[in-house]
């Protein structure tokens, strides 16, 4: 897990412990990306700090080897998701329209991340953002945790 955060880190995610992978021969940003997708879903910080990095690789990223990656690995819906969000963030029609060729609409929302207590379940249900529930997902994560630390990413210096 270290070193997946490692690695989104050099890819651009606004996170500690890039120098944890120095000299290493770098995975893919398919493998990663698909790779975090997962972890994600476990750790809010990865979460925030996904759409930075996918926003910050648009350019080079493989979209058809990504959502194949992530479909292997059962993620597709959580990409779509992720793609989503980043293009409205970003305001990228390519992104969303990725986005939209994952999608599965689902008639029930998920949690995203874990709810252990019925407070954390009312919470989520109030902060769920449109697009997580356009996905089928709620989360206790309201839409400007995202937006605070995407913009902020794009306004420090490379």
């Amino acid at each position: 897990m270290e070193y997946l955060r490692a690695w989104l880190a050099r890819y651009g995610a606004p996170l500690l412990g890039s120098s944890a992978v120095e000299g290493h021969a770098a995975p893919s940003r398919e493998d990663v990306f698909a790779e975090a997708l997962a972890l994600a879903r476990k750790d809010s910080s990865v979460a925030r700090a996904l759409p930075v990095a996918l926003w910050k690789n648009r350019s080079k990223l493989d979209l058809l080897k990504l959502k194949a990656k992530a479909s292997d690995a059962g993620q597709e819906r959580t990409l779509g998701f992720f793609l989503d969000l980043t293009g409205r963030l970003g305001h990228s029609r390519k992104l969303t329209k990725a986005a939209r060729s994952l999608h599965k609409r689902s008639l029930r929302l998920t949690p995203f991340f874990t709810l252990r207590t019925r407070a954390e379940r009312e919470l989520a249900a109030h902060r769920t953002p449109d697009v997580a529930r356009d996905w089928g997902f709620s989360m206790n994560m309201p839409l400007d945790s995202f937006e605070t630390m995407f913009r902020k990413s794009e306004t420090r210096a490379p």
